[in-house]
This record gives structure tokens, sequence and C-alpha cells, in this order.
């Protein structure tokens, strides 16, 4: 399973949480592909993602079964405008 992850900012006290899923997905090894700037928002968090996959805004998400939002209504809307027209089904 392929999993596209988009994400913005987050508080000090959300990092257990973000890293606890990364750690879940690890376990069930999921294979992730990253937002490029989330991703290196990770790495300056120190969130262990192991995923060295990544996508660019510009080029998006065309080979992953989930994408996954982790933010409010405006980081769900930047990951609506990565994936193609038709890709996927949006869930809430």
């Amino acid at each position: 399973m392929k999993i596209a992850i988009h994400g913005r900012n987050f508080p000090e006290s959300a990092r257990p949480y973000i890293q606890s899923m990364f750690e879940e997905l690890a376990r069930r090894q999921a294979e992730l592909i990253i937002s490029q700037g989330y991703r290196e928002f990770l790495d300056n968090a120190g969130v262990a993602h192991y995923s060295q996959a990544t996508y660019t805004v510009e080029d998006g998400v065309t080979d992953a079964d989930f994408i996954f939002s982790l933010g409010g209504d405006g980081t769900l809307l930047d990951a609506v405008t990565h994936v193609g027209p038709g890709r996927f089904r949006l869930s809430v």
C-alpha cells in the first residue's frame, strides 16, 4: 500500500501523535511518499518518518493508493490539488 502524506507545521504538543502515526505506518510496512515541504518540516522537527520518497506540489501524486492530509481545512484543500482529477475519492 502506497500512501502520500501532506501536512503543515504543527505545535510541539502534536509531535508525539504525528510520530506515533509514522511508527504505526512503518510497523504495517506502508510505502510512504511525503510532500517535499512537509518532509523538510518533519526532518527539522526531528520526526522519524521512515521514508526517503518525496513528491513536489508541481509534480503532484500520481501513484499512491491514499493521501493523508495532516492539518486543518486549508491543508486538506492543498492536498486535493496534489492529486489528479478523478484519481481519488475524498473521505473525511
